[in-house]
């Protein structure tokens, strides 16, 4: 009997290409930013078909649809957010991607490591997390 070749998998590694599928991650989710939301179940069936669309696309597809494609990407300034929203940002982190939740401009940021996005706030009502101009 011949004696079969070991096969030893190999890791890939993330790559930070700009043409990577976009994959969520919510491992550092503050609850702060959709305490709010517990009985409004239609605002996070929305947002879940909103991550399914999001997650078909590629990083580059989704920053060239600009803050108002279906991603909805636009960059912020952690100093940018709300005071109690600042304190909740992992130390060293500096600016949050910002992407469209729903398609009435709430909002849910995070930040990039690869072709995971992390998300830390999912902002339920306007105005928890950062100032939305008004």
């Amino acid at each position: 009997m011949a004696k079969l070749k070991k096969l030893t998998p190999t890791p890939s590694a993330i790559s930070n290409t700009q043409n990577d599928e976009i994959v969520f991650s919510f491992k550092g989710l503050k609850r702060y930013s959709y305490d709010t939301a517990s009985n409004d179940g239609v605002f996070f069936i929305r947002y879940l078909e909103r991550l399914s669309k999001i997650s078909t696309q590629t990083w580059a597809a989704a920053y060239s649809t600009g803050k108002h494609g279906i991603a909805g990407i636009e960059p912020m300034k952690v100093d940018s957010l709300t005071k109690a929203a600042q304190n909740l940002v992992p130390s060293g982190i500096e600016s949050l991607i910002v992407m469209r939740a729903t398609g009435d401009n709430h909002a849910f940021l995070g930040h990039r490591i690869g072709n995971v996005f992390n998300v830390i706030f999912i902002e339920h009502e306007f105005g928890d997390v950062y100032n939305h101009g008004k």
